[in-house]
């Protein structure tokens, strides 16, 4: 079927085999509706590649499904020069691929992809009930889009090895909203490669709503890459299954406190950090809240002494952004005859950019040293929610 000429595309049938070894379904120029219609065959069986003063306006497409053994995806959007691709809804659709090869970022290979000059290229897409899988790599790819609604989708994107293709990457995109959609990111052999269910790149722009959306990922704990946007244009709320979003972090070595001035401990150590809210070379004393992740958290931290004599106080502090005092724990004698443990723990809400850090104190007299380890000198800070 090939609507290159520019009339409205349309149709019902059981099945389409397109005869065409690039396509099933082509299109340059038009709209219309598409509506229960299995496409088979092509390099792309279902392909939108408007090109200089064409244009796709208002194509809806419902209960049709795609399938490629071996091509560049069952779904492509690749308008060209000044095409443009705008108004397109598909709903209770299917897109699938066995092996998809040679599209999406860095060659990634998905089921379903758009790839423009620019985000004005391709405008107010919408997505609902649909299913993009691949059984080899990708689930769907979109480079170069404004407005992008994904409401009750299902994403795959599978590996029998170790896998470096998200379930649903977005990049160069001004506006995207995913609502009540399942991302599923299965590898077999889990490895350091792994990627997420689904990566938000740091070009994207605009705004970002995650919600009520459920996360599915087997080979790695994160399933969201860094994206420099912020609250209130970014919303993440509602998910399940996005992992354990936080860091514990302790020093291996002995830490020297100050005489009766409260001293910052440092945490040389990641136990881990999936989100990057400790490093141990940028401001190791800190655990920071990452842009976009404001939420409910809980700290717990502890610090030990060797035995210590003189003075009356020793003591764990939490401070909150280098200027408040959140929570303290004291050991009110002169003297610790053994090692001494201070534990603390905390919850309440944070923003983005806020940082906690422990502060350990002793008026001994002199300076004294903290012990080292994992048991002794740590801290952790996770989200609930």
């Amino acid at each position: 079927m090939d609507t290159a000429a520019g009339a409205a595309g349309g149709g019902s049938h059981s099945a389409l085999i397109g005869p065409n070894t690039t396509a099933g379904i082509y299109m340059e120029q038009g709209g219309g509706y598409w509506f229960d219609c299995d496409v088979v065959g092509g390099l792309k069986p279902i392909w939108l590649n408007p090109g200089n003063g064409q244009s796709i306006n208002f194509l809806f497409m419902t209960q049709m499904s795609g399938d490629s053994a071996n091509g560049d995806g069952t779904l492509a959007i690749t308008p060209t020069g000044t095409g443009v691709v705008s108004a397109l809804k598909a709903s209770n659709c299917w897109f699938a691929s066995a092996n998809a090869s040679g599209i999406g970022a860095s060659g990634a290979q998905v089921a379903a992809y758009v790839n423009s000059p620019g985000a004005t290229s391709v405008r107010q897409l919408s997505f609902v009930g649909c299913l993009f899988g691949n059984s080899n790599k990708g689930g769907m790819y979109v480079n170069g889009a404004t407005g992008v609604d994904l409401v009750g989708c299902t994403f795959d994107g599978n590996g029998v090895t170790s896998n470096t293709y998200p379930a649903a990457q977005f990049a160069t995109v001004n506006g995207v909203k995913v609502d009540g959609c399942t991302f599923r990111h299965l590898v077999m052999t889990p490895g350091t490669t792994d990627k997420y269910s689904v990566q938000v790149d740091a070009s994207v722009t605009g705004s970002l709503t995650l919600t009520d959306n459920v996360f599915k990922d087997w080979g790695t704990a994160a399933v969201l890459n860094s994206t420099t946007l912020a609250e209130p244009n970014l919303v993440i709320k509602g998910n399940a299954g996005l992992g354990t979003m936080g860091s514990s972090a302790y020093n291996s070595a002995a830490q020297s406190i100050n005489n009766a001035a409260a001293t910052a401990l440092t945490f040389n150590t990641n136990l881990f950090d999936n989100s990057g809210v400790h490093s141990t070379s940028t401001n190791p004393t800190r655990f920071t809240v990452p842009t976009g992740m404001g939420g409910f958290y809980s700290f717990v931290g502890c610090v030990s002494f060797n035995t210590l004599a003189g003075g009356n106080n020793r003591q764990l502090q939490l401070w909150k952004n280098g200027a408040t005092q959140v929570g303290q724990t004291t050991f009110p004698f002169a003297n610790n005859a053994a090692p001494l443990t201070l534990e603390l723990a905390w919850q309440g809400q944070l923003a983005s950019g806020d940082y906690l850090e422990l502060y350990a104190y002793q008026d001994s007299g002199a300076a004294a040293n903290t012990v080292g380890g994992e048991p002794s000198t740590r801290g952790s800070l996770i989200r609930l929610s």
